[in-house]
């Protein structure tokens, strides 16, 4: 069943751009679930676009939980890099697929990682500085 989609014209301000209008989608009625877990998500209105900016070497990963030790025992419970296109961001909007479940920590200013109920994230530098 797919979610029902309405045509619509989105205005937006980036760094690239200021009120810019786009054609878009909006689809709503649409649900989300982390790589490795039985909890879904309603997801608010979503809008469509024709290219997603990504670098994936930015995406956090188990090796990197590996490279730093306090996140280590952690890297398990993450997802290799997957072989796939990214279809979907996830902003703000959506806290509850946001909202931390766990926080684990290391020294003042490293790293550190977030686990929502979708799945683990890692916000900061994606490398240890001894690697």
């Amino acid at each position: 069943m797919s979610a029902p989609v309405d045509p619509i014209k989105l205005k937006l301000s980036t760094k690239l751009g200021k009120d810019v209008t786009i054609q878009c989608k909006r689809a709503r009625g649409l649900r989300v679930g982390g790589y490795t877990s039985t909890h879904y998500i309603d997801l608010p209105p979503a809008y469509t676009h024709d290219f997603i900016p990504l670098n994936k070497e930015h995406i956090p990963t188990c090796e990197t939980a590996r490279s730093w030790n306090h996140l280590a025992d952690i890297a398990m419970e993450m997802p290799p890099l997957l072989n796939c296109e990214v279809g979907l961001l996830i902003s703000c909007n959506c806290s509850a697929a946001l909202a931390p479940c766990q926080v684990v920590t290391g020294e003042n200013g490293q790293t550190y990682a977030v686990k929502t109920d979708l799945s683990w994230s890692i916000v900061g530098s994606l490398t240890s500085i001894d690697s």
